[in-house]
């Protein structure tokens, strides 16, 4: 009996290590192949050449995490069907059925690694991307206005909440930014506008100081106060809106996005969108399990075709699956014609479907 475990173990062992380089490397090679667009959109949206290079490279690791949302169940779907194609082309599988195991036997550890990538995958959604999510966007925010410098032109408008900005002209010296003909718009009500003139001042660590201001308030038509004062100071952090992206729902935890649909609930909102990446994040986790035995399956059945027949139709199942996601969760799911669970969960129900179909008599 010991000795038939040790068999059976070594089996197990022998498809792990088939699967163990394609399936890391496909993880990271197409999580690498998104960052590529992450990079491209941050050099574009931003001058870097005033930003660290520490920095941008902080951001860069900081943005991955969110990528692996969707490169687990690619990545374990390259694992599952290179490693089998692989013993199938070797007659490897062949020795392996004469010896008496079943076609489920073999594609045991196929699944063990699909269900060790679904723990994984959760964990990435839930804790590591939200966490690095609101790290990337700190970094953004303090490193912005470094970044955004060089974009700055003549009459260059910036959001400042609660003001309107507009700059004459900007220099940098080290770290402190010296403005020029300065003009702040703010509406504290309806039917009143203050407007700040000021011909100087700076920006360092978050604190605008805006030296000598002009104070005009306006009701309707007309001026009703004309004021100086020595110093206006703004003690916040510059938001650039024209620049960084708004947060998303990925960026809260698990618990938080739960929180979140609770109390919208309670006031009589509808959280559609909130419930849809909640139940997404535990369907995308099982999609994982789904990709590896597919991958498997497919491998099988269409092992005495070409080396890779089945490793490509599970890329193109793959292929059909995001779109299959992207239809249920972006049109169908928001748009409200089926539950937030059932608009997260339709894909993996299209997944268990092709798989069963691909299974029929496989042995």
């Amino acid at each position: 009996m010991a000795g038939g475990e040790r068999v059976i173990r070594k089996v197990d062992k022998y498809v792990l290590k088939e699967m163990i380089v394609p399936l890391i490397a496909g993880t990271l090679v197409i999580a690498l192949l998104f960052m590529v667009n992450e990079i491209i959109w941050l050099f574009k949206e931003l001058d870097l050449n005033s930003v660290p290079r520490g920095a941008v490279l902080k951001y860069i690791f900081l943005a991955l995490p969110k990528w692996f949302f969707l490169t687990f169940p690619m990545g374990v779907t390259f694992g599952a069907s290179l490693a089998i194609s692989r013993l199938a082309r070797e007659g490897e599988i062949t020795a392996m059925r004469a010896a008496g195991y079943s076609v489920w036997r073999i594609l045991r550890m196929v699944g063990i690694c699909g269900m060790a990538f679904a723990g994984l995958s959760f964990y990435n959604s839930s804790q590591v991307t939200p966490w690095a999510g609101k790290e990337s966007a700190k970094l953004l925010r303090e490193f912005g206005v470094l970044a955004a410098i060089p974009k700055f032109e003549r009459n260059q408008s910036l959001n400042l909440p609660p003001y309107a900005a507009n700059f004459g002209s900007v220099e940098q010296r080290e770290q402190v930014l010296f403005l020029k003909d300065i003009l702040l718009i703010e509406r504290p009500k309806e039917g009143q506008v203050y407007v700040y003139s000021a011909p100087t001042g700076t920006y360092s660590k978050g604190v605008w100081t805006i030296q000598d201001p002009v104070i005009r308030v306006i009701e309707g038509e007309s001026l009703v106060m004309v004021n100086r004062v020595k110093e206006l100071v703004i003690n916040q952090r510059i938001v650039i809106e024209d620049f960084l992206r708004s947060a998303e729902a990925r960026d809260r935890s698990t618990v938080e996005l739960w929180r979140d649909i609770q109390d919208a609930k309670k006031v009589g909102v509808q959280p559609r969108n909130l419930e849809i990446e909640f139940y997404s994040r535990y369907a995308v986790a099982a999609t994982c399990l789904g990709f590896a035995i597919m991958g498997g399956v497919l491998a099988f059945r269409f092992r005495r075709g070409s080396a890779f027949q089945g490793f490509l139709i599970s890329l193109i199942i793959v292929w059909i699956y995001f779109n299959v996601q992207i239809i249920a969760t972006e049109v169908i799911g928001r748009n409200g014609w089926v539950t937030p669970m059932a608009a997260a969960w339709l894909p993996v129900g299209f997944i268990v479907l092709f798989t069963a179909v691909a299974s029929w008599r496989l042995e």
